[in-house]
C-alpha cells in the first residue's frame, strides 16, 4: 500500500483525516502561500501568464518545495511508495511533476505530454471544485480550462532561466536525484 500522502493543498483546502488510523505517513507542504486559495481568481488559460502564476508559486513556495523532494527523497531511500497531490491534480501536482521528470532527464515535450494527460478528467474536476465555494471565488463559473503543453514548456524555461532549478538539486538533494533516476 501506500506508506506516504504528500499534500500540496493549503491548510483551508487539506481534508481533517485521521492518516495515523490508516497507517499512512501525511506531510502537507502547501505550494500556495496561505490565504491566497479562493482570495485570487484562477489564472486564465493563456499559456504564457499560467507558466508565470506557476513559475511565481515555485519560488514563493521554495521552502515547501525543498521539502517536497526531502520527502519523495526519504520515502524512496525506504522504498515506501507514496503520492503527492493537490485539489485538481493538474496544477500544482503538475508542475511537482514536471519538475520531477525534468531533473531524471525526461525530455520536455514528454513532459508535456505527460501534464495535458489531465485534461482527460477536466470536465469531472471543474464540476468538483465548483462546488466548493473556496475553489467558485463564489462567481461559478462552466468555463473548462483545458491545459495546453506551451503552458508547462514555458514554465520549465522560466524555472531554468530564474534559477529555481538550482535550489531544487542543491546538494541537499542530490541523492534523491540518483534514487529517482533508479526507479523512474
Amino acid at each position: 500500500g501506500i506508506g506516504a500522502v504528500i499534500d500540496l493543498r493549503t491548510s483551508a483546502e487539506a481534508n481533517p483525516i485521521n492518516w495515523e488510523r490508516e497507517s499512512v505517513q501525511y506531510h502537507r507542504y502547501p505550494l500556495i502561500q496561505e490565504g491566497r486559495i479562493g482570495k485570487e481568481p484562477f489564472p486564465s488559460d493563456d499559456p504564457q501568464e499560467l507558466a508565470k502564476v506557476y513559475s511565481n508559486n515555485v519560488r514563493d513556495g521554495m521552502e515547501a518545495v525543498a521539502e517536497i523532494f526531502g520527502s519523495l527523497d526519504h520515502y524512496v531511500s525506504l522504498n515506501e511508495p507514496c503520492i503527492f497531490h493537490c485539489a485538481a491534480g493538474r496544477d500544482r501536482t503538475g508542475v511537482i511533476t514536471a519538475l520531477l521528470l525534468a531533473l531524471v532527464g525526461v525530455c520536455d515535450s514528454d513532459i508535456a505530454m505527460d501534464y495535458v494527460e489531465s485534461n482527460r478528467n477536466a470536465h469531472q474536476v471543474t464540476r468538483r471544485l465548483e462546488e466548493n465555494l473556496l475553489y467558485s471565488n463564489g462567481h461559478p463559473t462552466s468555463d473548462v480550462i483545458l491545459l495546453k503543453p506551451e503552458t508547462i514548456l514555458l514554465f520549465l524555461d522560466l524555472i531554468r532561466i530564474h534559477g529555481s532549478y538550482q535550489i531544487v538539486q542543491s546538494p541537499r538533494n542530490q541523492t534523491s536525484l540518483r534514487r529517482y533516476e533508479k526507479v523512474a
